[in-house]
């Protein structure tokens, strides 16, 4: 997710009707709020979780989805050290703080211990020192690896929390490092690879500065499910673009309430409350075919082009489709 994504993404959730929330969770003081199914906000993050998980989607089920309002005095002066930290780093790094999206997978107590205290290093179990001493963070491409690493609550549920994380510089750390901070001033946190990186290693003395979380996302597994199915996929026979590459596209065209509406429809057809044939019909009707028929042309003409340059042996791998 590039620094133009980051910032429509924030903005994007971070807009939503306080009406609209019902009071729960009760570790905070009022600083967790439990987010309406049909909130903005709820829609979007969901969809987000969804978008990423791709197939597992079909077995992880979004019961519930809170919003942190940063009301307290402790939360509103973390929220401070976070925006004031993303200024400096971003005045240090040429106009670039390099803020991400990131997931967290914690048990309860960890989301009550983060909600109460920030970020710490006492979840050794989730904090293994693979790559140092630090918070280990997965990039928003990787919510399927923050999930393996949680544990179930008593309910059945797991839970993760959806942060923006502020990285600067990154460096690659090696497997088995004992590394605990920056290698040198020219750094500000550490990753897996610089190319692609999965995880995210914030250093123990930016605890408190560089990880503010935003949402958290409660999940049941259900290998139950009818939307479970082990079957071989088809192999399309014609250039194919998926639901959700088709929903990234089109939503560049249209305004944020009927995005809204497609992603709220997709989340409910991973959900199993639509069919594939109600998704398509919807999305029709909200994007309309002129738009539809256009994008599908020019993905496929994209498609035939990047065939034929690699078939001529012309393929920049530096392109990017």
């Amino acid at each position: 997710m590039d620094a133009e994504e980051t910032s429509a993404a924030s903005s994007c959730i971070s807009d939503s009707d306080s009406d609209s929330y019902e009071r729960d969770f009760g570790c905070s003081g009022g600083d967790v709020l439990r987010l309406c199914d049909d909130d903005r906000e709820n829609v979007l993050v969901k969809h987000r979780l969804y978008s990423m998980l791709g197939c597992a989607a079909k077995i992880y089920h979004v019961v519930s989805v809170y919003k942190l309002t940063k009301s307290s005095l402790t939360a509103k002066a973390r929220l401070r050290d976070f925006e004031m930290n993303s200024v400096a780093v971003r005045n240090k790094r040429s106009g670039n703080a390099n803020v991400r999206f990131a997931w967290y997978g914690t048990t309860k107590e960890g989301v009550d211990e983060i909600i109460d205290r920030g970020f710490d290093l006492s979840r050794t179990s989730e904090n293994t020192g693979v790559y140092g001493s630090g918070v280990y963070l997965f990039s928003d491409t990787h919510p399927i690896d923050s999930i393996a690493s949680t544990t179930a609550d008593s309910e059945g549920l797991l839970h993760l929390v959806l942060c923006q994380v502020i990285l600067g510089n990154m460096e690659e750390v090696v497997l088995g490092s004992k590394q605990r901070q920056p290698s040198s001033e020219e750094f500000d946190s550490g990753v897996d690879k610089l190319n692609g990186p999965k995880n995210y290693i914030i250093w123990p003395a930016h605890l408190e500065t560089h990880i503010s979380p935003i949402f958290i996302l409660s999940l049941r597994l259900d290998l139950q499910s009818r939307r479970f199915r082990m079957e071989a996929p088809r192999k399309p026979s014609s250039p194919w673009i998926s639901l959700v590459k088709l929903i990234s596209i089109t939503s560049r065209h249209l305004p944020p309430t009927k995005v809204c509406s497609i992603k709220k429809f997709y989340n409910d057809y991973t959900e199993s409350k639509i069919t594939r044939r109600q998704l398509i019909y919807y999305l029709r009707r909200i994007v309309g075919d002129k738009l539809l028929i256009a994008v599908l042309k020019c993905f496929n003409a994209n498609m035939r082009n990047t065939e034929n340059k690699r078939s001529s042996g012309k393929l920049d791998t530096q392109e990017i489709y």
